[in-house]
């Protein structure tokens, strides 16, 4: 499995990376969530993540990231915390759920505790600060 992280993370992603588990950092040109969703799902990757619960209030990047449901494309990630280093601590300790959860077309919402896979209904009653 293949995860980007978008360039709010912190370096260096080796230190959390998993067997079968490969994470990157983005690096390239700058570029709206949007555009790097589409670019990560042109690129192969499984999923990528964002930080904070405030990028589910985006409604086009919502809407990108279900609009690939049943096709080649990424999963959404959004953590809970906007905090860089906390949010790559939960990150990491729930990669094998993201890894058996993300699919193209689902976001998944990343808490201190364990993953929720959202739906867009769902999406309507998560906070958004």
């Amino acid at each position: 499995m293949r995860l980007l992280l978008d360039a709010s993370f912190p370096e260096p992603m080796s230190a959390y990376s998993q067997p079968g588990i490969e994470l990157e950092r983005w690096q390239g040109q700058a570029l709206s969530d949007v555009e790097l969703l589409r670019v990560a799902s042109s690129e192969g990757y499984d999923a990528v993540v964002f930080l904070g619960r405030q990028t589910l209030a985006r409604t086009e990047l919502v809407s990108e990231a279900t609009r690939s449901s049943g096709s080649a494309g990424s999963a959404m990630v959004v953590t809970h915390t906007i905090d860089p280093a906390r949010a790559m601590t939960h990150v990491s300790s729930h990669l094998r759920t993201i890894r058996r959860e993300a699919r193209s077309g689902l976001i998944l919402l990343i808490l201190s505790d364990g993953v929720r896979v959202l739906k867009p209904a769902d999406l309507e009653s998560v906070p958004k600060s």
